[in-house]
Parts: structure tokens; C-alpha cells; sequence
């Protein structure tokens, strides 16, 4: 197993790059996160997930893969970095004998000296303790922050007093998939602006009629907080008799209420629905599909 980090050196005849020239790719049009498709199921899949072992043990398994790392190499300044993880590893959480129950992070640590001078043949695996990449930092309450430098959270674990065992039913993850940042023209009203650090978010989902108000609605909440309230649009997917969709294709029935997207704000927006005449009350027996996809600056 390898772990390699995107720090350049200088070569025979060739003039010195620094990490933050190689980087800025990285760190201008990208965001932190895991390279490729993942699952939060039981077990977890993709990228640097989380999962206990074949047979279940104190240890976790953490999968290969790749991320991207925000970090900032002594005395230098904030770049992204990208790791490779060669092959599976594992991370022991340390005993919990407080009588209480624990939170260890399970996280991605580039050591700020490491950035500048990394070690032989660029493999960071050889690295230990407080220098190690994979490390764990224990928390007496669940979703605290993470207060190492130069971290990126993979999972969190919850660990009861006396621990032996780690099963995914403890194992909750924190990855997200690396996103793009764009560049694009907004008009605001009547006034264009040229937009840069752009991020396109999408979702979709349902809101069941009630039998007795033409007008609903409900919250949606993006993963990714905006800078500021974003461009929403909104459509239908038509809509679903009986039960509950549980994926995008479940709409099989044609129907044309209408849809707006309001209080549109840089966590989220309200998805209103309505009957088509403005009047008669949305059925109970449907599922009426929506789909949104927001664009505005990143946070």
C-alpha cells in the first residue's frame, strides 16, 4: 500500500514548480471531496469509505481511492491537494474507558511540514502517529467540528464504553464527492454580472396531496450551503398513485399542476405546488414529482 500526495519537486534541467502552481487547477475549479461515485448504505462504498471488517473487529477498513484535500503547507498558503490511496488500509480507534459513549472521526491529515518536505519516494503510508494521513479524533458528542489542521472527515464512529467490536450500523459517513466550481454570467433583474467560483447543485422529490387544499409545499434543504441565494429552477415529473416513489423513474402518471420555487435562500428554497385550475384540491391518492437544479457562488 502507497499513499501519494500531489507535491511537485524540481528535475534535471527543468525550472522548479511549486505545489501551489501544479495545485491551482485543484484548488481554483474544485471543491474538497472524494474522486467517484459513492453509497451511504451499510456497508459504505466508494472513495475512502468506512465499513468494519470482513469479521468484525475494534479496526475499520478504509477503501482505496483518491480525494481532494484543502491544506496548507508550512509557510505557505491554502491549496488543494490530491491523495491516493493505493490500496485498503486500516485505522484503529484507541479504548474508550471514559464509562461513556465516544464520537472518534475517522479523517485524511496532511501534515503541514510533510507538504513541504514529503518523505521518500513521495509515500506518506510510512507515516505514524500524529503525522500519519488517516487519523481518528475523539469527540464526547456527536457532529462536533473537526479541530485538527489540514483535515478532511470521512466518517464518524460511535464507540460505547468498552468497545470491542465495530459494525457499519456505527459507522456514519461524512464524504462528499468532489464538485467543479464554474464560471458563468448571471443577470440579476436586468444587470449581468460575470460569476466566478460557481457550484451546480440538483435534487428531485414528491409532495402527496392532502384531498383538500389546491396549494402545498415543503422544505428542501441543499447539501452545500451558497454564498448567496442561487438561480433555482424548478419542473414536474409528473406523478405516482398509492406509494411513495423511491426513485426519479417512479413517476408514471401524467399530471400538470404548477410549481414555483420561493423563499429561495443560500441553504435552501420552498417547493410550492398547486392544482392546475388554482382550485380544486390535490388528490391524496398522488405522489406529484418535482425536479430542481440551483446554480449560484459557493460559501
Amino acid at each position: 500500500m502507497a499513499i501519494r500526495i500531489t507535491t511537485v519537486t524540481s528535475g534535471t534541467n527543468d525550472v522548479e514548480t511549486s505545489s501551489l502552481d501544479i495545485n491551482n487547477f485543484n484548488t481554483d475549479l474544485l471543491t474538497a471531496g472524494v474522486v467517484g461515485a459513492i453509497t451511504d448504505d451499510e456497508p459504505d462504498t466508494g472513495a475512502f469509505a468506512v465499513t468494519e471488517q470482513a469479521t468484525p473487529d475494534g479496526t475499520v477498513k478504509v477503501t482505496a481511492g483518491s480525494a481532494y484535500v484543502t491544506a496548507t503547507p508550512n509557510g505557505g498558503v491554502e491549496q488543494r491537494f490530491r491523495v491516493n490511496l493505493s490500496a485498503n488500509a486500516n485505522v484503529t480507534p484507541a479504548a474508550n474507558s471514559t464509562g461513556s459513549t465516544v464520537y472518534d472521526k475517522i479523517l485524511i491529515v496532511l501534515d503541514e511540514d510533510y507538504l513541504v518536505n514529503p518523505p521518500a519516494s513521495n509515500d506518506w503510508s510510512s507515516l505514524t502517529g500524529s503525522d500519519a494521513v488517516l487519523q481518528t479524533e475523539r469527540h464526547n458528542a456527536a457532529s462536533e467540528a473537526v479541530t485538527a489542521d489540514n483535515a478532511y472527515e470521512i466518517a464518524e464512529i460511535t464507540l460505547a464504553n468498552g468497545f470491542s467490536t465495530i459494525t457499519d450500523d456505527l459507522i456514519s459517513d461524512s464524504r462528499e464527492v468532489v464538485k467543479s466550481l464554474l464560471g458563468t454570467t448571471r443577470q440579476n433583474n436586468t444587470t449581468n454580472t460575470e460569476a466566478g467560483n460557481q457550484l451546480i447543485q440538483t435534487g428531485w422529490g414528491f409532495i402527496q396531496g392532502d384531498g383538500a387544499n389546491w396549494i402545498l409545499s415543503e422544505a428542501v434543504t441543499f447539501q452545500d450551503t451558497f454564498g448567496s441565494a442561487p438561480i433555482v429552477y424548478i419542473t414536474g415529473l409528473g406523478s405516482k398513485a398509492s406509494s411513495d416513489p423511491t426513485a426519479i423513474g417512479d413517476f408514471n402518471t401524467r399530471s400538470a399542476p404548477t410549481l414555483c420555487a420561493d423563499d429561495i435562500a443560500t441553504t435552501g428554497f420552498t417547493a410550492s405546488l398547486g392544482s392546475s385550475d388554482g382550485a380544486s384540491a390535490l388528490s391524496s391518492t398522488y405522489r406529484y414529482g418535482y425536479a430542481w437544479i440551483a446554480i449560484g457562488t459557493k460559501a
